[in-house]
């Protein structure tokens, strides 16, 4: 009997080890008794991540969306914008709407709010700068959410970083066009990329044109402050011996060094084929 009552023990206690692994495991929704602000979402967003500061204001738009932790929207909450420096100290940097330096507004039926911050000029920022844009909600009680992105602003073009490619780089003109993709890569001098900034490219000499059938185009870096466009090459009845294009990529900027304004340019070579 007396082994009987241990092997019950030892089973009871495996099967209760078992239970406590697979709950430590398990994710749950917020408690119902918990913090409310557990179970709302707010979720900040910009237009661009990196704004110039030049002879003209940049500007880039903040995007906050207030919902529960199921996904359903908040409406009627005010959300509270303002402008601080890395230590979270409310700084003059620039402005929202109206020349203001707080924000206040009212979410829709979506749960979101957008606002429209403008970077400093050139003659008022030393040298470059990050702010953060914090977005702060009122919730029950004393209870706050809140969120903040940076914003870099670049003050010399010169620490911008642009690598400029064409995949492939040999394109043969046979009876169909031939194709490449041209991609530029924007970054700040510390790798941080340029998103939301617009790329100008353009066929400086030879053959070919861009896929809309022009020899400048235009295209947005994306969040990892890529830009893509398509060249198209000739035929090779276009052609009557082997030939080399030169497309140049130029970031779209405003500062005061935009006299030479960044650029690269990459070399596209082209063979006649049969």
């Amino acid at each position: 009997m007396k082994l009987k009552n241990k092997t019950v023990i030892i089973v009871s206690l495996f099967l209760c080890l078992g239970l406590v692994t697979s709950c430590t495991k398990a994710v749950d929704e917020p408690s119902p008794v918990g913090p409310s602000t557990y179970s709302v979402l707010l979720n900040v967003t910009s237009t661009a991540n990196v704004i110039f500061a030049g002879t003209e204001r940049e500007t880039t738009t903040i995007h906050a969306e207030l919902v529960r932790f199921n996904g359903l929207p908040l409406a009627d909450r005010t959300i509270h914008f303002d402008v601080r420096d890395q230590s979270g100290i409310k700084t003059n940097v620039g402005f929202f709407d109206g020349n203001q330096s707080v924000k206040r507004v009212t979410t829709g039926q979506d749960g979101s709010v957008t606002v429209n911050y403008h970077g400093p000029l050139a003659y008022e920022l030393a040298a470059d700068a990050t702010v953060y844009i914090y977005a702060i909600a009122a919730w029950e009680g004393k209870e706050i959410i809140s969120e903040n992105l940076p914003v870099f602003i670049n003050r010399d073009v010169t620490k911008l970083q642009l690598d400029l490619f064409a995949t492939p780089d040999v394109l043969y003109a046979t009876s169909e066009y031939p194709e490449c993709e041209v991609k530029a890569i924007a970054r700040l001098a510390n790798g941080v990329p340029l998103a939301g900034r617009k790329v100008f490219f353009s066929v400086l000499s030879g053959v070919g044109n861009f896929e809309d059938g022009t020899r400048n185009t235009v295209a947005e870096t994306n969040a990892a402050g890529t830009a893509v466009v398509t060249f198209v090459g000739p035929k090779n009845t276009q052609l009557n011996w082997n030939v080399t294009t030169v497309v140049r990529a130029q970031i779209e900027t405003s500062t005061i060094d935009d006299i030479d304004p960044k650029h690269e340019e990459v070399t596209i070579y082209i063979i006649k084929g049969t």
